[in-house]
């Protein structure tokens, strides 16, 4: 009988090679399924900054570049962050950080996470029992509407197409000559709470 050889043992992943045990370790499980990718492309509908935990081989990185956002793909495994920085090193579209994404800072512009995220950092995460907002669309609009400047206030603007803006407002704790600028995400989600609901 003969041994399997050890490059036989490595190429399918063994844990006899650097690959091998960064995929034990890291809890690595890589996206190739093309259907998975286009239903998770499908319910993201990415636009904007997205930001992708676990970037892995960049499956999914370029099919949400191609989609039309901008990513940023975290990748904790120095080799394959490497990998897919020099894949996509002329793409403008993305942006590859090595890091561990539970670290990362947040980004002071609107953003969404999409991602098929490692079984060892799920377990990092904890979620919340309910998202802040259920009408993602909805609450986007208000939000942009609130900062298209239509009459100089928050207020004004929110009044162009909402009813009961000023029950909201005193709802939300945001005085009715508020500026914009000094509504804070908590007040935005009270506002669209009290004009959706």
């Amino acid at each position: 009988m003969t041994r399997p050889s050890s490059q036989t043992t490595n190429r399918a992943g063994g844990a006899r090679t650097t690959a091998g045990r960064a995929r034990r370790t890291l809890s690595q499980n890589f996206l190739a399924d093309r259907q998975a990718i286009d239903l998770m492309i499908r319910a993201a509908d990415p636009a904007g900054l997205v930001l992708e935990p676990g970037a892995g081989a960049g499956a999914l990185t370029l099919a949400l570049a191609g989609a039309g956002a901008r990513v940023i793909g975290y990748e904790i495994d120095p080799r394959l962050a490497r990998r897919l920085a020099a894949r996509t090193r002329d793409d403008p579209r993305v942006e590859v950080v090595h890091g561990d994404f539970t670290t990362a800072p947040v980004p002071g512009r609107p953003f969404a996470v999409v991602g098929n995220i490692p079984y060892s950092a799920i377990l990092r995460i904890e979620r919340r029992p309910e998202p802040l907002v259920r009408g993602r669309r909805t609450y986007q609009e208000l939000v942009e509407l609130g900062f298209s400047g239509l009459g100089g206030s928050v207020r004004a603007s929110l009044r162009t197409r909402h009813r009961g803006v000023d029950a909201a407002l005193a709802a939300a704790g945001v005085p009715r000559d508020a500026a914009v600028g000094h509504v804070h995400p908590d007040q935005w989600i009270a506002l669209w709470q009290h004009l959706y609901w």
